[in-house]
């Protein structure tokens, strides 16, 4: 088994700055919203004002990517090794750890076998567990998994609808109706976040009791 703690931490503290930052793409979102809102209303705006509004809104979206992309691979490669990890305990799993990775980007796959591996984690963690004597172990409630991911396929399939919109005729209309879906989509993507954060952390402590279980030293101390 290798060390995975600091994987853990690094992608609970990359996903936090993403939440931030989702924060401040709705609050920048709204603020286009109703800039929009008031211009439909009749208030005057400057072209400078409007290509502020423009500069601000591209530029949070390309520091959100960034580290969106940053997370979601500091998150991968915490996930592949918890799997490579329960390898090792000599327990039969349905795949090997490259899916763990590659389950990411396979179209359809990408749909439900993240899923079953995250139940895999924990289902088989928490049985290895119970037979190595250690009964104070509480089986993890699937419904925290099951709704993460609901949330995640949500968000996937909104920020897809966003990308693949077709145009409507007014470029104004179609920008205000766009502000409003993106600040729907950032919601649901708030909750999913703060779901997996609570999810690393649970199988963290578990993956902490099977090093202690197998004989080797706690991860903080490799």
């Amino acid at each position: 088994m290798k060390p995975n703690g600091e994987r853990a931490r690094a992608a609970v503290m990359m996903i936090y700055a993403v939440l931030i930052l989702e924060l401040i793409t709705v609050v920048s979102t709204y603020l286009q919203y109703n800039l929009l809102d008031n211009y439909a209303h009749g208030v005057a705006y400057t072209d400078a004002q409007l290509e502020n509004n423009d500069l601000r809104v591209q530029l949070v979206m390309l520091v959100y990517w960034v580290f969106f992309v940053m997370s979601g691979i500091v998150f991968i490669m915490w996930f592949r090794r918890a799997y490579h990890n329960l390898h090792q305990l000599g327990r039969q799993l349905q795949f090997s750890d490259t899916w763990a990775v590659w389950s990411w980007f396979v179209p359809i796959l990408s749909f439900f076998r993240p899923f079953v591996i995250m139940k895999e984690l924990f289902n088989t963690s928490e049985l290895v567990l119970y037979k190595s004597g250690v009964k104070t172990i509480k089986n993890y409630p699937m419904i925290y998994l099951s709704l993460w991911w609901g949330l995640w396929l949500v968000d996937n399939f909104m920020v897809q609808l966003l990308k693949n919109m077709a145009p409507l005729g007014d470029e104004f209309e179609q920008l205000y109706n766009e502000s409003m879906f993106y600040i729907a989509q950032s919601i649901v993507s708030i909750f999913a976040g703060l779901l997996l954060i609570k999810i690393i952390r649970a199988y963290d402590k578990r993956e902490q009791l099977l090093y202690s279980q197998v004989g080797g030293r706690q991860v903080d101390e490799l």
